[in-house]
């Protein structure tokens, strides 16, 4: 449908930054997406659309006890943490079952049934991530969780994708299994354009959907308003079209991303819907991390050039206790 190819390229020219780099949430067709503007028709002017704001995310949590960056405090004496022995290093993280408990569980269920175990990393993207988990395909199709299905989003207003971050992979709304990954692009990669004003973007929005309208009469009477479209577009799409919502990231969560670098569009505390269930942090390791990032990728037999050349196997997953200096 025409209007679906014109709110397509809306979005993916403003706010939705899949970029190729999607998680198996960022998802769309593979139709044309080229429009034409005809300048006959009669389409409502930017300044004349009426901005609705959509709720915070449903699944999102509010943490009343930490506050935005705690994430990369170090972990207490005792305190659960993960050391993944890679054929490439070590890498170590924290766990936040405060705000993610059924991620945490799921994790570390998995881990000490030795599920993760030679394993491979399956998924690379250099300045984006390192993805792993798939304990039963090895190629990102596969994977349960400890629970044996899948189960919900975990958002927390105090948690985000920053670099570092560890998070659930899915393929839409609660679709969480073994897979995660862990955000790799830095500080110098982070560029705060990504958070495009939501009015302007939304107005703009809505007079294209009047401007297809106008082109086809017969529109509305399936999407009387670009309300309607929108909720069969996260039906369908599991993921409101305008994200990071810029109302919603305040100074702190701007400045923790600015620091750290990090890829703001998956957090699910940002959005109307969808994102990626933060977990876990990275302690000590990230060397590794962003060595793996950097290793040959090949076409992945699906078109996508993110297949290590050479396998990176995660050996061993060992949940142990914190010890401080």
């Amino acid at each position: 449908m025409k209007i679906k190819r014109i709110l397509k390229t809306v979005l993916l020219s403003t706010l939705t930054l899949c970029c190729g780099f999607s998680l198996a949430c960022c998802s769309g067709d593979a139709g044309d997406t080229n429009t034409t503007t005809d300048a006959t028709t009669q389409a409502a002017s930017v300044s004349e659309v009426e901005v609705v704001r959509p709720e915070p995310n449903p699944s999102l949590k509010k943490d009343t006890v930490n506050k935005v960056g705690y994430q990369l405090e170090m972990p207490k004496e005792g305190d659960t943490i993960a050391i993944l022995h890679t054929s490439m290093g070590d890498i170590t993280w924290r766990f936040f079952p405060e705000n993610a408990p059924k991620a945490v569980e799921s994790f570390i269920t998995l881990a000490k049934e030795g599920k993760y175990d030679n394993t491979i990393f399956h998924r690379v993207y250099k300045d984006f991530m390192i993805q792993g988990g798939d304990y039963e395909k090895h190629n990102g199709t596969g994977g349960k969780s400890a629970f044996g299905s899948a189960f919900e989003d975990e958002f927390s207003d105090t948690l985000y994708n920053i670099r570092g971050s560890v998070a659930m992979a899915n393929s839409g709304l609660n679709t969480n299994g073994s897979q995660f990954f862990i955000n790799q692009a830095g500080a110098d990669k982070f560029n705060s354009a990504y958070v495009t004003d939501f009015d302007t973007a939304y107005k703009s929005l809505a007079a294209e959907f009047e401007q297809a309208a106008a082109e086809d009469p017969t529109l509305k009477a399936t999407y009387p308003t670009l309300e309607d479209y929108l909720k069969v577009y996260t039906q369908v799409y599991g993921a409101y079209p305008i994200s990071p919502l810029s109302y919603m990231v305040t100074d702190e969560v701007m400045a923790l991303y600015e620091a750290n670098g990090g890829n703001m569009h998956l957090d699910g505390a940002l959005r109307a819907l969808g994102g990626h269930t933060v977990f876990a942090q990275v302690i000590e390791g990230m060397d590794v991390v962003d060595a793996i990032a950097d290793v040959e990728v090949v076409d992945n037999g699906s078109g996508e050039i993110s297949k290590p050349a050479k396998d990176v196997i995660l050996e061993s997953v060992e949940i142990t206790t914190y010890k401080a200096d």
